[in-house]
């Protein structure tokens, strides 16, 4: 009995000092990291692609049809997912292949919430009462409020896991 305690408190340390290596493998390793798909926005904007596939197959689509479809597939891929990275140094989020990115470094973060946002203020990025808002989907977000007071708000599907890693972040230990 005493052998196997003895096992399992060095499997503990172990794993312990495994869990710390881990987090600490270098400047701007990221401790979490969670993309959201919009799948609504991705749904409407393919909608519209297929529709004006149909048209341009009945030879009624004039090429202001055509152009509105290659809008809405760049607008589809650039669009329909947040990324939301938070490393040991930064809070970064970015919409699809990296456009609209936003950094700010964890030590002008005051607060991490967890709040709504109105149906109202859509998705998107957004400029609102509540400051700044990206959003791909859902009401549930993480207000983050810098030094200057000023705060902005980020979309999410998970948002305890988010404020959890942000808060982590600005105390210096691994999220749980």
């Amino acid at each position: 009995m005493a052998r196997t305690r003895h096992i399992l408190i060095e499997y503990d340390s172990v794993r312990r000092s495994l869990q710390l290596s881990i987090h600490s493998l270098g400047a701007n390793s990221p401790s979490y990291r969670h993309t959201q798909i919009g799948y609504v926005t991705l749904a409407t904007m393919l909608g519209g692609i297929v529709a004006v596939v149909a048209l341009s197959q009945l030879h009624v689509a004039p090429p202001l049809f055509i152009a509105i479809g290659v809008f809405l597939f760049i607008f589809s891929a650039l669009f329909s997912s947040l990324t939301i990275i938070v490393s040991d140094t930064q809070l970064e989020s970015h919409f699809g292949l990296g456009v609209w990115c936003t950094r700010v470094p964890l030590g002008e973060i005051v607060s991490a919430k967890i709040t709504r946002n109105a149906w109202l203020e859509g998705w998107g990025v957004r400029v609102t009462t509540r400051g700044m808002l990206n959003d791909v989907s859902g009401t549930r977000a993480v207000e983050v409020t810098l030094r200057t007071g000023r705060a902005f708000r980020l979309g999410t599907d998970e948002p305890e896991a988010l404020a959890a890693a942000i808060r982590a972040a600005m105390d210096g230990r691994p999220p749980r």
